[in-house]
């Protein structure tokens, strides 16, 4: 019987099918830009394909997606997991408004999501006023007994002052994690203005090419990690490049 993706519960299997190599995690962040003023039908098939690629050539361990507003990529996203046994969540779908959008948060993982939970921002401004923004807390299980906590999140856009409040409210609600996503934030705000909070990269990148700017980051909050970082530039499906940190999980 054929079930609405919006009616699917998330997909999470209880075994990986990737054994820890060295330890080493690879996470990806990326915006990508999948709203209906933008739907282009083979655009999102060239999506959903990458970030295929991104799991079975390019060994990726989780991959966190901004902007996935479309049913139909939804559809595509949940066929390539299923056929790589691969987990997905993401928080409710329900829309904002009859017109609105959903939180427009994905992550796909190889290991199990053990715990989510997504806690809403108040209503934004602009367009982001359509949107369910939040901030999507997990808990992923790698290995026998090894759990990193992970937040996935996309702030208000063009107005900083909102973002940084939303941000607030997403510390407010860990104790410590690994945080991933579109900030809408320029990297000197993000190191002045966001406290206690360290960011992975140590000097600037452009991850958004039209303000020749950083937007999309990868923050530690009360959490040790060695990570590094890079753009990954050589894709240009979206408005934003993807992110990649990776790090010894020991």
């Amino acid at each position: 019987m054929f079930v609405p993706i919006d009616k699917q519960p998330p997909i999470n299997h209880q075994q990986t099918n990737k054994s820890i190599e060295n330890n080493e995690i690879r996470i990806v962040s990326y915006n990508i830009k999948a709203l209906f003023p933008f739907y282009n039908k083979r655009r999102i098939k060239d999506l959903a394909n990458y970030i295929e690629t991104l799991f079975v050539e390019r060994k990726t361990d989780i991959v966190c997606l901004q902007e996935a507003f479309e049913l139909d990529f939804y559809n595509q996203l949940y066929a390539m997991c299923a056929k790589n046994r691969l987990n997905i969540v993401h928080p409710p779908l329900e829309r904002s408004f009859v017109v609105g959008e959903n939180s427009g948060l994905v992550t796909i993982s190889r290991y199990s999501v053990t715990y989510d939970k997504f806690v809403r921002y108040d209503r934004g401004a602009g367009l982001c006023w359509f949107a369910n923004k939040g901030a999507h807390y997990m808990t992923v299980g790698i290995g026998s007994n090894k759990s990193l906590p992970l937040v996935n999140t996309h702030l208000q856009s063009d107005n900083e002052t909102i973002a940084i409040n939303q941000f607030g409210k997403l510390i407010d609600n860990t104790n410590g994690a690994l945080i991933v996503g579109d900030l809408n934030m320029g990297y000197d705000t993000v190191r002045k203005k966001l406290d206690n909070v360290k960011c992975v990269n140590s000097e600037k990148v452009v991850t958004f090419p039209e303000y020749k700017d950083q937007l999309d980051y990868f923050l530690l909050y009360n959490l040790e990690l060695d990570c590094g970082f890079s753009v990954l530039s050589d894709v240009e499906l979206s408005d934003h490049y993807p992110i990649l940190t990776t790090f010894v999980f020991s």
